[in-house]
């Protein structure tokens, strides 16, 4: 198992007054928010967490210090209120980390949590599209020159080949992260007498030193280092650009290297560290094309899908580049990346972004309602939904008056059931919750039972689907006082307008019951082990050993077979089964069989006692000798 975020927690930090909290469970996140509910302060509450170790003390603490002129507490709290981020990991076994980001806690000083997160930072990055935009944000009178923005957006998520050392410490560093290579370089020339000063020309370095020419030499082999890097990633950049997005053009990055104590005339030298410079460019790669194919200035010849496809294929080509591990998390978080694409992009663009949630716990972040919806169709076209879990974000009013977050599960009738409630839509909320309590018993029951209730009654009737849920599954679930709950919420469901109470505190209080009991039955999930489709059809083998000796017979399975996980715990239904051949005579007389009693049977019959009786996960078998389960 892997490391992975557990949970987040937020309090009095950007739009979160008092504490949020977002339970993920080791899940990938879909999440729409709508505008101004604090999606985008979760993102940088995140990236916010995840920077500090790459900070001093009072560089990462200033963020939650009142007062502090970059703050970024929440605005309508008391300043003697603490302000932090809080971030659970968990190993997907028992061991969890939570790490604080506040004013009073510097995770950093502690050694082991800095290593931790040093490795999750380095193994997850951010995507936004403000990133990707200024990437090309340049005018056509001016060089596409976005060293500043790598310096910021791309380098502390690349590594080099190489660690860089300091120059005054023969210890390796072992740290290959581009960003904390420049942060070195930058740091020597700005640390007063790490690089010695000739005494009588106080602004001039001393060219004769050994710290000097050291300090060159880290310089030249960064300048070496970030050229091949960059070289790699075009080259990755490129492949996406033209398989994946099918757009005939490709990116260039020319590199001006970065240079210390430049000679600016006889004897004199500038005693300054001039950064590198990246110009970025672009090519068509169209082959009716008959000039110059090279394009100085992107964004005043290509329209806004193929800037951002380039853009985001260069960040791919990165993200591409990570190196992760079980030891540390791999996070992707992606917020409203792709606001100005049409469809077809879009399309393109999400199924790309997909392939990347198997390595990286992926977050994706939303104000746009249908690019929600079509990553929740992707996501359901993969088979993955089991993977992810989505959220609305709605902004509501606290007792104060101040907005504040309201954060409920999507695509599902119980979130609706909860956001009508919210608004005191009543009706509304009843009628999504009946909804729920329909669509989750029709994912319970099997669909033979569904199809019996609708010959029936003439239609799938909700008293009867809790009725066969009640009698047939609750007890071996332990939900029998659920299932009897049920019934009498079944009332309040049907029709909400029959009672003269509806707009009650208690009648709503009866509705909140209601939508916890819901959920409770909601969190059964059944996976199925032989379908409709192979029922009376398909056989398969039940087969019970003891020393030596084997009992076995062929069945077909009357009814669906379906397994059941709830609280941790695994169940399995009690299909009827038909006994087709038995290849111990005599001993199976009956030819109909739950598939429980049939198990107890063959056991008894091969001297099996109650405690060595075999589950019936080892005893199911396809004709070809596969175990079933």
């Amino acid at each position: 198992m892997s490391w992975r975020i557990n949970q987040i927690e937020v309090k009095n930090f950007k739009f979160f007054k008092n504490t949020f909290t977002l339970n993920i469970d080791r899940k990938n996140i879909l999440l729409y928010g709508e505008n101004g509910a604090g999606k985008s302060s979760i993102y940088w509450s995140v990236f916010t967490h995840f920077q500090a170790y790459a900070k001093e003390q009072a560089e990462a603490q200033k963020y939650f210090t009142a007062n502090h002129p970059q703050n970024l507490r929440n605005r309508f709290v008391n300043e003697r209120e603490g302000s932090y981020i809080k971030i659970s990991f968990h190993d997907g076994n028992s061991e969890t980390k939570s790490i604080v980001d506040s004013d009073v806690e510097y995770y950093p000083a502690n050694e082991e949590t800095l290593r931790f997160m040093r490795g999750t930072a380095m193994s997850s990055d951010f995507l936004n599209y403000k990133i990707l935009s200024s990437l090309f944000d340049f005018k056509n009178s001016e060089d596409n020159q976005v060293f500043s923005i790598f310096e910021k957006e791309i380098l502390p998520y690349i590594d080099f080949d190489e660690p860089y050392q300091k120059i005054d410490d023969e210890t390796p560093t072992n740290i290959l992260n581009a960003g904390e290579w420049w942060g070195y370089i930058k740091k020597v020339i700005n640390t007063e007498g790490v690089i010695p000063r000739n005494e009588k020309k106080y602004s001039s370095f001393n060219r004769g030193t050994t710290q000097y020419r050291a300090y060159q030499e880290r310089i030249s082999l960064f300048n070496r280092l970030l050229n091949n890097k960059l070289q790699i990633l075009v080259l990755r950049a490129n492949a996406i650009i033209e398989n994946v997005f099918h757009i005939e053009a490709k990116i260039e990055l020319t590199v001006s290297d970065a240079i210390f104590n430049r000679n600016i005339g006889y004897r004199k030298y500038s005693a300054a560290l001039e950064s590198p410079k990246i110009y970025l460019k672009a090519r068509m790669t169209s082959s009716l094309l008959v000039n110059d194919a090279l394009i100085e200035h992107p964004r005043s010849f290509f329209n806004e899908a193929k800037i951002t496809c380039m853009a985001l294929a260069l960040r791919l080509a990165i993200l591409e580049d990570h190196a992760t591990t079980d030891e540390f998390p791999s996070v992707l978080l992606i917020d409203d990346l792709l606001i100005s694409l049409d469809m077809p992009f879009r399309r393109m663009i999400i199924k790309q972004l997909l392939t990347y949630s198997s390595r990286f716990q992926t977050f994706i972040f939303t104000h746009d309602r249908a690019f929600f919806h079509l990553v929740m169709s992707e996501i359901k076209q993969l088979g993955k939904t089991n993977d992810w879990t989505s959220f609305n974000l709605y902004v509501k009013k606290d007792d104060t008056g101040c907005l504040q977050p309201a954060l409920v599960l999507e695509e599902s009738y119980i979130a609706k059931a909860k956001a009508h409630l919210h608004m005191l839509e009543i009706p509304a909320s009843v009628n999504a919750l009946r909804k729920a309590a329909e669509k989750i018993l029709k994912n319970i029951l099997s669909q033979n039972e569904i199809l019996q209730i609708i010959f029936e009654q003439g239609y799938c009737n909700l008293s009867k689907m809790i009725d066969v849920f009640g009698n047939k599954y609750a007890k071996f679930l332990g939900l029998e006082s659920l299932a009897a709950h049920l019934q009498d919420d079944r009332k309040l469901l049907l029709n909400p307008f029959s009672h003269d109470d509806i707009e009650t505190p208690f009648y709503r209080r009866e509705l909140e019951k209601t939508i916890e009991e819901i959920e409770q039955l909601g969190r059964i999930h059944k996976n199925v082990i032989v379908d409709y489709e192979k029922v009376r059809t398909v056989e398969y083998k039940m087969r019970v050993t003891k020393d030596g000796t084997s009992n076995e017979v062929t069945i077909l399975f009357w009814e669906q077979f379906n397994s059941f996980e709830y609280n941790g715990n695994i169940y399995y239904s009690n299909p009827k089964v038909f006994v087709r051949d038995s290849y111990n005579e005599g001993q199976i007389q009956c030819k109909e069989w739950g598939l429980n009693k049939l198990l107890d049977r063959m056991c008894h019959y091969i001297g099996h006692n109650a405690e060595t009786k075999q589950k019936i996960q080892d005893c199911l078998y396809d004709m070809g000798d596969n175990l079933l389960i």
